[in-house]
């Protein structure tokens, strides 16, 4: 997967970060095999993910609210400038999903 993905869109796909991405295609390609570790992956991974407060997270609706067609990448920006929080786009994603968000797009006859 990581030659035709960037390891964002890996993350944001698996709903992992970045950090075990990287991990695991580094094990890879120094083993050779990729490590079967799922509780430890876990509790490693929940120790190191970065959650929105929830201040931060009514910035994110709200904006969204405002202007619903907003990429990760700028809604990531704007918290990044607005509230000092630096996040990676998966955990910008993974909170929009928490919220209910979806990647579902309305037909026309639904619009209306």
């Amino acid at each position: 997967m990581s030659h035709r993905l960037e390891r964002d869109d890996i993350a944001m796909f698996l709903n992992l970060s970045t950090h075990t991405i990287r991990q695991v295609i580094s094990h890879f390609r120094t083993h050779g095999t990729i490590p079967n570790q799922e509780e430890e992956s876990a509790e490693k991974e929940h120790k190191n993910n970065r959650h929105l407060r929830d201040v931060d997270v009514e910035f994110l609706l709200g904006t969204i609210k405002k202007s619903p067609d907003l990429y990760l990448d700028k809604l990531q920006e704007m918290l990044a400038i607005n509230c000092g929080v630096e996040v990676s786009r998966s955990t910008v994603w993974r909170t929009l999903r928490r919220c209910g968000f979806t990647m579902k797009k309305l037909s026309r006859v639904a619009v209306e």
